[in-house]
């Protein structure tokens, strides 16, 4: 089971609508700000996969909340944020017919960038570090330019 598919089953909701709490299902945690959404991966449990799955550790979601906050500018598409079975965070954007997916690992301030143009399957990967803002900068400038038409 996917993590989409157990937080849809777990929340009750679908990915499509609109809320304003993470209580009111998967369509709430796609309408959250990017804080709102790691404010409540702050309380997921170890096992939160049908048994399996480690909880975001506390001092991830801080460094991602300060990073998101100092380097991610308000013009940029915001990510849906969801764990990973390992313990780490999984973004994820639709943009102007791109699937995109950036995966923190629990223990590094990296992130393993995924871009796939849904038009012509073409796939751009690249290992970010995020320890500092340069990565950033260019995380942010190209989820802006992939959501500009084409």
């Amino acid at each position: 089971m996917s993590v989409r598919e157990f937080l849809k089953r777990r929340l009750g909701g679908s990915r499509h609508g609109r809320g304003a709490a993470l209580e009111q299902g998967v369509d709430a945690l796609d309408q959250l700000a990017i804080l709102g959404q790691l404010d409540g991966l702050r309380s997921m449990e170890d096992g939160w996969l049908d048994g399996e799955g480690r909880a975001p550790a506390p001092g991830l979601i801080d460094w991602l909340v300060r990073s998101f906050e100092a380097h991610y500018p308000d013009e940029a598409e915001p990510p849906f944020l969801y764990p990973t079975v390992e313990g780490g965070v999984q973004a994820e954007w639709s943009v102007g017919g791109h699937e995109v997916s950036l995966r923190f690992p629990p223990d590094h301030q990296t992130g393993e960038w995924h871009d796939l143009a849904l038009d012509t399957d073409e796939e751009e990967t690249r290992e970010l570090d995020l320890a500092e803002g340069r990565d950033w900068e260019w995380l942010a400038a190209r989820v802006v330019a992939l959501s500009q038409p084409a």
